[in-house]
């Protein structure tokens, strides 16, 4: 069935013959937005018996159909009957509010000359196609939530009419226009911001559809819909944190008489988070940095200590906002130094005296807790033959302060251990807050006393030296770790070898490398880790060495240091022969 059809008939130049164009539309698409149809042009007699043949292409036509042309030739014609010369089919695009006007036309050229074919013609004219009635299409922004979304409707009639809903998550039909001949509507999101947050508590959007319904009168056209997001805004969202902080060391509270106040090093703090999500979000995780070292990812958390005056806490939400503060408490801390011995030496004046004397020294905290409590610092001894069990009393001594040091120089003990016996003393000392050296590792010998030179019927018995240099050698030896040499002034000289191979392959600032380490244990013990210097020889010279190599080494501890090898070369082996310089006694 046609829709709309059109005709146009036209009589050849030479008077005898009628060729006729009909246009048919047949379908028209809202969906495509186009019209389908069919044509016929025909070739009739205006005056009979007229006719013609083998004139090749000379006689031809052209018809146009809007965009679409279609050519052909009449070579030949009997003069009487009607005759269709081309049909077929054509496709035409309307215009964007649905309507479409089309030219369509033939024409005849005809190069014969002979005044029984048909001339030359041409015919033209236009041919309206069926108006498609089509729905207007809808776009909406995408904006954080609590801002205004912007909906635009794209109208293909300007008369047509919109009406408008949304649906946002679980808010559904949210009423934006009705029957409207407007293009530009807004969405207030504020207004429902709390509502839509509650259907978002893990997400940080959340996905809405706008439909619209497009009008002709009271005919609805057809319905449009398109999708949008709205965003959670992190300044809206992103949940606030806070803590408390208290030390719930019952010794140092009762030293500062205040739990919000800590003794650096010592002091236990209590951290809590108190959060506040935000949105209809839940807090996830927390996380509490004392910021030396110490870390904990619960909401509370007690420390066993605190060194630094910067606390660092943070909270993530269920829709992974974070947010961190830094708590300052330099005005809370106290900034404690560790009461701690750095060296300590006792030994008889003499050989064979039975006075011993004490050298110590250390560092302390020479300050207050608070306006009331000043720290103080008291040192004891205790002493005890070897061979007996119970210690002495405690013996008060006193100390000589410069500002957050301590010593003790040749401080006596008395003359009260005999050069016979060998005698253990413990040395305590100790402020408000800590004791120091009060455990059994920290028991010193004494030993006995020793007679130099005894002078008998027989002889004359010597222990020591028989001939005295400024700085003699008063003992020496070796064992599996190497040679000892102790000199009277208090230096020590330590010797040994060892051997690596260079196996570890290492790279550095693009230099590929191998190297190798190992500790050695001295074969006698510093005093107090007073190694001055390590000294390292090759026992193999070479003498064309196209491959770097260092040897280097670090003291680790009184007893022990560490050696090692680099090299460019894999799997050198090499004997490192160490010497080590240092003090046996200060």
């Amino acid at each position: 069935m046609a829709l709309n059809t059109k005709e146009l008939t036209a009589v050849g130049s030479n008077g005898k013959h009628r060729f006729t164009l009909n246009v048919n539309e047949t379908e028209i698409s809202t969906a495509t937005n186009k019209s389908k149809g069919n044509f016929t042009f025909k070739l009739s007699p205006e005056k009979t018996s007229w006719n013609w043949s083998n004139w090749g292409s000379q006689i031809s036509y052209k018809i146009t159909i809007g965009t679409q042309t279609f050519t052909g030739t009449i070579p030949s014609y009997d003069g009487t009957s009607t005759v269709t010369l081309k049909s077929g089919n054509f496709e035409i695009k309307h215009n964007d509010d649905g309507s479409k006007t089309i030219s369509i036309s033939f024409s005849i050229t005809d190069t014969t000359g002979k005044n029984y074919t048909p001339g030359s013609v041409s015919k033209s004219g236009t041919m309206k196609l069926t108006d498609i009635q089509r729905e207007s299409d809808v776009s909406c922004s995408s904006p954080y939530i609590g801002d205004t979304a912007i909906i635009t409707v794209d109208k293909k009639n300007e008369n047509f009419t919109s009406t408008i809903w949304c649906n946002i998550g679980s808010l559904l039909n949210i009423p934006i226009a009705t029957k409207s001949k407007e293009k530009v509507f807004s969405l207030n999101t504020s207004e429902i911001a709390d509502d839509i947050y509650s259907d978002m508590p893990n997400s940080k959007e959340i996905n809405g559809i706008v439909v619209c319904e497009t009008y002709n009168g009271n005919t609805k056209i057809g319905t449009s819909i398109n999708d949008f997001n709205l965003y959670a805004k992190e300044s809206v969202c992103k949940p606030d944190v806070a803590a408390t902080i208290i030390d719930t060391n019952e010794k140092t509270i009762a030293i500062t008489g205040d739990t919000s106040k800590f003794i650096k090093y010592v002091s236990k703090p209590k951290v809590t988070i108190t959060a506040n999500a935000k949105k209809s979000s839940t807090i996830k995780k927390n996380y509490i940095n004392l910021n030396d070292g110490q870390t904990s990812d619960s909401q509370e958390c007690i420390f066993n200590t605190i060194g630094s005056n910067n606390i660092t806490i943070g909270v993530t939400d269920s829709r992974g906002y974070s947010n961190t503060k830094n708590i300052d408490i330099s005005e809370k801390m106290i900034d404690y130094i560790k009461l701690h011995i750095n060296n300590i030496e006792l030994e008889r004046t003499e050989q064979v005296s039975n006075e011993v004397i004490l050298n110590v020294n250390g560092v302390w905290f020479n300050g207050n807790f608070n306006e009331e409590n000043n720290n103080v610092l008291t040192a004891k001894f205790q002493y005890k033959k070897t061979s007996e069990n119970e210690w002495s009393k405690e013996n008060i001594i006193t100390p000589t302060i410069d500002n957050n040091t301590f010593k003790f120089i040749d401080v006596s003990l008395g003359n009260l251990f005999s050069y016979d016996d060998e005698y253990q003393f413990k040395i305590i000392i100790n402020d408000k807050v800590m004791v120091v050296g009060s455990e059994n590792k920290d028991i010193i010998t004494v030993p006995k006393g020793q007679e130099i030179i005894a002078i008998g019927e027989n002889g004359i018995w010597v222990d020591g030296f028989v001939k005295i240099f400024n700085n003699p050698i008063i003992e020496s030896g070796s064992n599996d770790n190497g040679e000892y040499v102790k000199f009277y002034d208090g230096t020590m000289i330590c010797r040994g070898i060892v051997r690596l191979t260079s196996n570890e392959q290492k790279t550095s600032g693009g230099l590929t490398y191998y190297c190798a380490d190992t500790y050695i244990n001295f074969p006698f013990e510093f005093s107090n880790m007073d190694v001055q210097k390590i000294q390292m020889t090759s026992e193999v010279r070479h003498e064309n060495m196209n491959y770097i190599c260092n040897t280097y080494a670090v003291p680790q501890s009184k007893t022990q240091a560490r050696i090692s090898l680099q090299t460019t070369q894999k799997n050198y082996e090499r004997g490192i022969m160490w010497t080590a310089i240092g003090r046996w006694k200060q």
